[in-house]
């Protein structure tokens, strides 16, 4: 085979990524089941022509590693929104404690819900989904997509049975699509629906929360996605603001703010009363970057229970905050 073509099937190869990084061992292997007196030095010199012709771009530290560089931008048409009063336009969606009157989610939005395990995450998904799954109010964003990492067919009916009156499972009081996924978000979100992510796992390079915020973030068209992910060791990433507010972040710590819209975190606080101590749900607006109001919601504080395993519900009086 001539040079040329080898050099059009590395190129074509590169086409087919998706502007992630990949090692020139990768190419080889993958080419070299056609090409069988390929040679691995081929591969690099033809990559560095690429890198010439600024069709890719080296890894600044780690080398025969590269990405295809991604040319192509969507130009917004800003032309369709004259006139339009954009907070009508948000994505009508019922949270738990009413929160959606508190902060808008706009198309392409990400939500995130940090907490501790049996912390209350997967009750949250499942109250959201409750509210929202026969709403026509939902239109094209509908159904409602739940990925669950944890919960197999069985488990996942037996926590909706909790809900029923009889305690047993019945598929027609529900409409959403269960999905069973624990990795590789990206490659499976519906970009016109609202994806909920219960939950997002990482063990290590918690830095790379945000990168996969942002894999999301890019898949998504006008959908959403609410994503649950678990909460830092205990004492780590702690923020304040001037208001003397302190709470806890999800793993990937103050990076993983960058990408989302709305970032909440739930806890259990023990509290002692007549001599008895008990546990006390709360939640804390971390950020929402829209509000309805003239005051941002950052650093409300809510107090709140679940019943039944999929009903949020405020302890405190009127739902407000303190």
């Amino acid at each position: 085979m001539d040079n040329e073509t080898i050099m059009q099937h590395v190129r074509n190869w590169v086409d087919t990524t998706s502007g992630g990084w990949f090692r020139e061992s990768n190419v080889y292997s993958t080419l070299r089941q056609s090409i069988h007196d390929l040679k691995g030095g081929t591969i690099r010199q033809y990559l560095r022509r690429l890198k010439l012709d600024g069709i890719v771009e080296a890894h600044s530290s780690t080398e025969g590693m590269y990405r295809k560089i991604e040319s192509n931008a969507a130009v917004m048409n800003l032309a369709d929104l004259d006139g339009v009063d954009i907070k009508t336009r948000k994505v009508d969606i019922l949270l738990p404690l009413d929160l959606h009157n508190v902060f808008n989610l706009y198309s392409k939005n990400i939500m995130v819900l940090a907490g501790d395990p049996n912390a209350g995450k997967s009750g949250w998904a499942f109250d959201i989904v409750r509210r929202n799954q026969w709403r026509k109010e939902l239109c094209d964003l509908a159904p409602i997509h739940l990925f669950t990492s944890e919960m197999g067919e069985e488990e996942l009916a037996l926590r909706l049975s909790s809900a029923e009156p009889d305690g047993l499972f019945h598929h027609e009081h529900w409409n959403f699509v269960p999905i069973s996924r624990s990795s590789n978000f990206a490659d499976v979100v519906k970009p016109d629906k609202v994806n909920i992510i219960d939950y997002l796992e990482i063990e290590d390079n918690f830095f790379l929360m945000n990168q996969k915020f942002k894999q999301i973030h890019d898949k998504l068209t006008t959908g959403i996605a609410i994503i649950n992910i678990q909460k830092s060791p205990k004492g780590a990433s702690q923020i304040s603001d001037n208001k003397g507010l302190y709470s806890k972040l999800g793993r990937g710590g103050s990076m993983g703010l960058e990408k989302p819209k709305v970032y909440i975190s739930i806890w259990k606080e023990f509290v002692t009363e007549y001599g008895r101590t008990h546990p006390v749900n709360k939640a804390q607006i971390i950020k929402a970057k829209n509000w309805p109001g003239d005051i941002s919601p950052d650093g409300n504080e809510y107090e709140w229970k679940l019943i039944n395993g999929c009903r949020v519900e405020s302890t405190a009086v009127n739902n407000e905050p303190f």
